[in-house]
């Protein structure tokens, strides 16, 4: 309930800069509801989700909500269970979000190199 209940809230504020869930284990739903605060809210610059257990499908949720977000700049998924599948979704998401700058995904169990092109 607590991470939903962020969200709830992130989606209607627009002051917030930064928020840190690292450590919470919000999994792939917490995943689900943070991509929908992601596709309304027009503040938050720096979210760190490093550490949450989200898989391929949860990292697909954070995707979509990217694809549809406008000012976040810093993103950590650092040290989750994301594998070749989310860094994917996660590639094929930084071709069309033109706005984020710094994007972490260490620790992970990535199997590929993935190239940007």
């Amino acid at each position: 309930m607590g991470v939903h209940s962020i969200c709830n809230v992130l989606q209607r504020n627009s002051v917030l800069k930064a928020l840190y869930l690292d450590g919470n284990h919000i999994g792939d739903t917490g995943a689900q509801s943070i991509s929908v605060a992601l596709t309304i809210n027009s503040g938050l610059e720096e979210l760190n989700l490093s550490d949450n257990l989200i898989n391929n499908e949860g990292a697909q949720y954070i995707c979509n909500g990217l694809q549809r977000n406008s000012v976040l700049t810093s993103l950590s998924l650092s040290r989750n269970q994301i594998g070749d599948l989310g860094a994917n979704s996660i590639r094929n998401t930084l071709h069309r979000n033109t706005v984020l700058k710094n994007l972490y995904v260490s620790g992970g169990k990535l199997n590929s190199i993935y190239h940007i092109d």
